[in-house]
């Protein structure tokens, strides 16, 4: 029984000894008395390092040094002081967790917008790998087709329907269109004067060493009288007229665009080496056959469009007898190479008209109509009281215009109605102020359809709701 009691003692860690190592249970190993005035608490042995204390070796011959005079009031301050720095160490610990925390969800979320960016430009490679396809099977179609224009004496059907196109071509020079019957554009006459004059005397630019215009872009609100403009240029520069609007060139497949486009220009120039007239091609809504490159997805068919008009413009294929007219209301969307100088020489704006020019306008639009007619019909007494009506109603060119046919189309209308044995009398067939005042109350200019108003005339004429 002693033995296992021994057997316990010597087995449990717990056991560390008497209250005094080294010593007899009184302490005078340590210089102290029996009283317990030199003795120590057991805490001073439990953690010496903590007390600055040193091991002592049992057995040893040396005396041991005394442990510190420490009270337990300072020895609970110092552990206090302790426990606070490593309570401060971990406050700084649990504020590091925080900011690496903090990063990994930034990281996180980094990573997640790069996979998404990488889904993003896998589904680009699809669709740019499908477009290739597209283009590589109708490449070896017009292989297929490639070769001499002409087969067993036949046009190709690329262009078939432009065979004839010489035609088409207008002489406006018969219809009597004049600089001098477009109003409201005295801002910009002296350009186009240069224009047309660098047209008509092309030979002479030779003596200075130039090369003659080649190209002029016209831009501005719908309706200012930009086609019409172009009518009379052709007419001033005694040169034939040929609409070619992006429709006609365009095709579906790649790359027959442009040779469609090539077809017909030097069917021109083979022209004009004929018969020595020029040619001018008016492009309207520009901005459709000449918009920027690149800015549509995938293959454009309209890309090489462009890149046909700048080598022409340029000279780096034959040019003469050719003249580039074009109009567009989106002068934002044409590609920046055309309006470089040296290929298109004049970009003319040409905005809605003042207050000036609607008066100048309309004083133009009568003349160049009695002009046709070969007769006087309208009786105007007060054309600064129209001109300030149609001018408050914000009237574009071609609002003037319409307001001038409304009251001759009402008349026409009158007369059709009459029984055929009702004779019509000099006075009927004239258009006096009233009538005309009257049209300018009853008519609202095409650009109130963005304010949802009818657009035209409310009464005998046309009327379009809009909205």
């Amino acid at each position: 029984m002693a033995d296992d009691d021994q057997d316990d003692k010597d087995s449990n860690p717990f056991d560390w000894g008497p209250l005094y190592p080294c010593g007899d249970d009184k302490g005078d190993d340590w210089g102290g008395k029996a009283d317990g005035k030199g003795s120590k608490s057991r805490i001073d042995f439990l953690m010496p390092p903590l007390l600055g204390g040193r091991d002592r070796k049992c057995g040893s011959e040396e005396k041991p040094k005394d442990p510190p005079e420490w009270t337990l009031e300072e020895q609970v301050a110092f552990l206090q002081k302790e426990l606070d720095e490593k309570t401060e160490e971990i406050e700084h610990l649990k504020a590091e967790v925080n900011i690496y925390s903090g990063m990994v969800d930034d990281y996180e979320e980094k990573i997640e917008k790069t996979n998404q960016k990488i889904i993003e430009h896998n589904e680009n490679i699809r669709k740019w790998r499908a477009a290739h396809e597209v283009l590589k099977k109708q490449n070896e179609e017009l292989t297929k087709r490639r070769g001499s224009m002409q087969k067993d004496g036949k046009v190709s059907e690329t262009f078939a329907d432009l065979q004839d196109i010489e035609k088409e071509v207008v002489d406006f020079r018969k219809q009597d269109i004049r600089f001098d019957d477009v109003g409201g554009i005295g801002r910009i006459r002296g350009k186009i004067d240069e224009f047309a004059a660098g047209i008509k005397h092309y030979d002479m630019h030779e003596q200075f060493a130039l090369d003659a215009p080649r190209g002029l872009l016209l831009h501005g609100p719908p309706g200012c009288g930009k086609t019409m403009l172009a009518m009379a240029m052709a007419n001033e520069m005694e040169c034939d007229f040929l609409l070619l609007p992006p429709t006609r060139i365009g095709s579906g497949i790649v790359t027959r665009s442009s040779r469609r486009l090539e077809f017909v220009l030097k069917k021109f120039v083979e022209k004009f080496r004929k018969d020595r007239i020029p040619t001018m091609i008016f492009v309207d809504e520009a901005d459709g056959m000449l918009k920027k490159r690149g800015s549509a997805f995938g293959v454009s068919t309209y890309d090489d469009i462009v890149n046909v008009w700048l080598r022409y413009l340029q000279g780096s294929e034959d040019n003469e007898g050719l003249i580039l007219v074009a109009a567009t209301n989106r002068f934002d969307m044409v590609d920046d190479a055309i309006v470089r100088a040296g290929r298109v020489n004049y970009v003319l704006e040409v905005p809605k008209p003042d207050r000036t020019g609607v008066e100048d306008i309309l004083r133009k639009q009568v003349i160049y109509r009695h002009r046709r007619a070969k007769r006087e019909f309208y009786m105007i007494d007060d054309y600064s009281r129209l001109a300030d009506m149609l001018y408050g109603k914000q009237a574009s060119g071609a609002d003037i215009a319409a307001v001038l046919e409304q009251p001759a189309r009402g008349r026409i209308l009158q007369f059709a109605e009459l029984p055929e044995d009702i004779p019509i009398s000099a006075d009927d067939v004239l258009i006096c102020q009233q009538e005309l005042e009257e049209a300018v109350r009853n008519y609202a200019p095409s650009d109130m359809m963005r304010r949802k108003e009818p657009i035209g005339f409310g009464k005998g004429g046309r009327q379009v709701l809009v909205g």
